[in-house]
């Protein structure tokens, strides 16, 4: 027979190989085994409380009397409960001042006074009118250049880069109204600038073979473009008489 068992609590397990009569005895003791079980949790369980339970103070250990020796959340105190203070002697006018082992009220005297403010409680040494005047420039102060920082070594790169600007400059063309107005012009191809008043222009088309009469040095080049010979600077004559003498080149219209 296998003596199969679970492995937590030991429950007795049938097996293939037992008899049927040898795993129903097996069987009746596991099953006796987890009653025993289950009965003795239902009673430990009795005295749990529920998960979602609740306490009264009364019920939580010394907490009542914890809390009784506790101040409300909203308690104030008298300043002269401070265990450092003592006011009772307190009266009118006076301030509250420190005589080396608790705060006290106190008159104040002339001692306590500088400058018509309240002196070092007033104010901490360092920063008593005499320290502070000590430690440091009056407002209206002044410096030279030598007491500042780097600064002129900073006004001589300042100059060396002002003084290479107007080298640069130097051998540039100076500004000019008229040269300004034409760089305003919308250049293009074939196309000439006049001028249409002071310090203002135009363009107008120039065609290639206007620049072909532009070129040409004299009348006898300007008529050599444009294909006509001496003829046609002849005289021309308007009458109604017969014409008489006359040169090459001279035209007579009758009318």
């Amino acid at each position: 027979m296998v003596a199969n068992v679970t492995a937590s609590r030991a429950y007795q397990l049938p097996d293939a190989v037992n008899n049927l009569s040898e795993d129903v005895l097996r069987l009746i003791a596991a099953v006796s085994g987890i009653d025993v079980d289950v009965a003795a949790l239902l009673v430990s369980m009795a005295g749990k409380a529920a998960t979602g339970h609740t306490h009264a103070l009364a019920d939580i250990s010394d907490l009542v009397s914890s809390l009784a020796g506790k101040a409300a959340s909203d308690h104030v105190h008298a300043f002269n409960s401070l265990s450092d203070v003592d006011v009772s002697s307190a009266a009118t006018g006076m301030a509250l001042t420190h005589n080396g082992t608790q705060w006290v009220p106190a008159n104040l005297s002339t001692t306590s006074i500088k400058s018509g403010r309240f002196t070092e409680a007033r104010l901490p040494e360092n920063l008593a009118a005499a320290a502070l005047a000590a430690a440091y420039a009056a407002l209206g102060h002044v410096h030279s250049i030598a007491n500042v920082t780097s600064l002129q070594t900073a006004l001589d790169d300042l100059q060396a880069a002002i003084d290479a600007v107007s080298a640069t400059a130097g051998g540039k063309q100076a500004g000019d109204a008229t040269l300004t107005a034409l760089a305003g012009l919308a250049t293009g191809a074939n196309m000439m600038p006049y001028s249409t008043g002071a310090d203002t222009f135009g363009q107008t088309s120039l065609t290639a073979f206007a620049r072909t009469i532009l070129d040409d040095a004299d009348e006898a080049a300007v008529r050599a473009t444009i294909g006509v010979g001496s003829n046609a600077i002849g005289n021309k004559t308007v009458s109604t008489s017969s014409p008489s003498g006359g040169t090459d080149g001279d035209v007579w219209y009758r009318y």
